[in-house]
């Protein structure tokens, strides 16, 4: 069975609901249906290396806002 395909959001205004302000942060969706699968806080890094990485810079970043 392979691992599911991944986009990774990664930015350094990430609003997560358990924060007061926004953080750096990565969260890494599954490209088949777009389900969030982990908020990981902190710099980019252990992500797999076929994943696809979006930058978002300084951007907000709401992840679940939309579903």
């Amino acid at each position: 069975m392979s691992s599911p395909n991944l986009v990774v959001f990664y930015g350094s205004k990430v609003l997560l609901p358990d924060h007061d302000e926004p953080i750096e942060a990565s969260i890494v969706v599954s490209a088949d249906d777009g389900t969030i699968l982990s908020v990981i806080e902190g710099p980019l890094s252990g992500i797999a290396d076929d994943a696809e990485v979006i930058d978002a810079g300084d951007n907000i970043i709401l992840p679940g806002l939309v579903e």
